[in-house]
Order: C-alpha cells, then structure tokens, then sequence
C-alpha cells in the first residue's frame, strides 16, 4: 500500500526497443473512521419529567461533521408533540455491550404523533428500519458516500441479530467514481440474512468490481436492521405506570448490533 514502483518494458529482448519508465503508486490499505464505534455523542431533543427523549450520534461532537449517519433524525422528529418514546425514539444507539467496548445498536422502531401505549398492541402511526451508513443525513434523505480513494477486496463486521417475523437484515458495501454530476459504481458487495445470532459473530462481505479502468473517489457501507417492504415491531410495554405515562414504552423490531468494521485488502 502507498508503494511507488517502477517500471520498464522491453519488446522482444531488443534493447533498442525499451520503453521509458513509469510511476506507478499504490493505493492505499484506508480504513474508515469510528470504525469500532467508540465515538457517540447525544443530546435531549424533548425534556420530560421521566423520561428525556434523546437522539443520538455516532461521532464525538455534534458539531463535526462526522463519516457514519443514521435516520434518528427522522424518528425522533415528532419533539414538542408528546414526550414518549412510543412517540419519538433513536432507531441507531451506542450500546456498552459490544465486542469490544461500545458498539451501534441497530433497531426498526416506531415511531410519529398519533402513536399510542403499546399496551394490548396500541396503535403505531409509522415504522421505519433502523440504518446506520457512512454518509449523511439531510432533511429526511440519506445522501450515501464519502470521500474515499481505495478499492477494498471485502469487509468485515462483528454483529448479532434479533429478527422479528423472519426478517432480513442488510448490510453492503459500495465503491464509486464521481466526477462532476456522474456517478459510476465500480464495485459492490451485499449481505442478507434471517438466521437468529445471539453471540457477536464475524461476517465477511467480498466486494465484487464491475469497472477496474476508473479510479475510486467515494465509499459507503449500509447496515439496515430490516429489508422488508413493510417492516414488523413489537409492543415493549417497559416498566413505568399511567401516572408516569408509560413514558419508556415503544415499538421495537428486528434489531441489529455491529461493531469492529474492518476493510481487507488483499
């Protein structure tokens, strides 16, 4: 990685025939920044008497710009019109228990004004995947990429995974060149998986190129705690009573916790 090598070719073993030489550099072996997920930072976005409702990021300020984004944004938008989680919760989370240190915890919830105590199924106005990406998040829509120069042959991740009704979970990698207003996948790798994993468990992801002539200026990586079209969750009643107003309540489905991305160069 990062090599600069050398080269001459000569045709036919005639020295009269030696081209000149050539420079070429290596790329390099880059990794992704927050890689094991150790940087999360909070704020409360609605204040309650019990329960405050947060949402949270995985960098180490708010105010920097950051390399992973999540959808908390949408799902914790409902602020100033309830004070629940059943109304407003972060499907992305920092969990202690990772495979090492913290870890992202991953979770489709539900979530919006007109939300209901889940107590005997309530009632849920919406239900969106958990998604954790490098990129970023802007007014509702996932704008995937970074800057990134290197062609990774695959990557790998710790995770489990806790489906509900037999739901998959998503996680893949995307290499591109874009230059101006174009954009060009050169190579893509994907995961899709139903199978229950109680212990953290490494998965490895290849990376298959369709284009080798552009050179690579951007990468994302996707986890999404669920593919289906219209996503399951379930009514977690939690432990607070009426008079506190069921505040730790919420629709919670399949739930994914990653941790240790590593990309591998071959």
């Amino acid at each position: 990685p990062e090599t600069a090598y050398q080269f001459r070719s000569i045709y036919d073993n005639n020295a009269a025939e030696v081209s000149d030489d050539v420079v070429v550099t290596t790329e390099a072996a880059a990794q992704v920044p927050n890689a094991g997920f150790e940087h999360w930072c909070s704020e409360v976005v609605q204040e309650a008497v019990k329960v405050n409702i947060v949402e949270w990021y995985p960098k180490k300020l708010i105010s920097d710009k950051g390399f992973w984004a999540t959808r908390n944004d949408l799902t914790t938008s409902p602020r100033y019109d309830a004070t629940n989680f059943y109304c407003a919760y972060s499907g992305t989370i920092k969990s202690d228990k990772g495979h090492n240190s913290s870890c992202a915890e991953i979770s489709t919830v539900g979530w919006g004004k007109g939300n209901t105590f889940t107590l005997l199924g309530g009632k849920c106005s919406n239900i969106t995947p958990g998604m954790l990406f490098i990129g970023d998040y802007i007014n509702n829509t996932e704008l995937f990429g970074k800057e990134f120069h290197s062609r990774p042959d695959a990557f790998e991740f710790y995770y489990k995974f806790a489906p509900v009704k037999n739901e998959s979970f998503k996680a893949y990698i995307v290499v591109e060149n874009r230059e101006g207003d174009s954009k060009t996948e050169l190579g893509r790798g994907e995961i899709l998986s139903n199978v229950e994993v109680k212990e953290f468990s490494k998965q490895t992801v290849k990376v298959t190129y369709s284009n080798i002539t552009k050179v690579p200026t951007h990468m994302y990586i996707v986890f999404m705690s669920s593919s289906a079209d219209s996503p399951s969750v379930n009514s977690v009643t939690g432990s607070m009573e009426a008079f506190s107003g069921y505040a730790d309540s919420r629709y919670v489905g399949s739930v994914l916790t990653v941790d240790d991305v590593n990309l591998i160069y071959e």
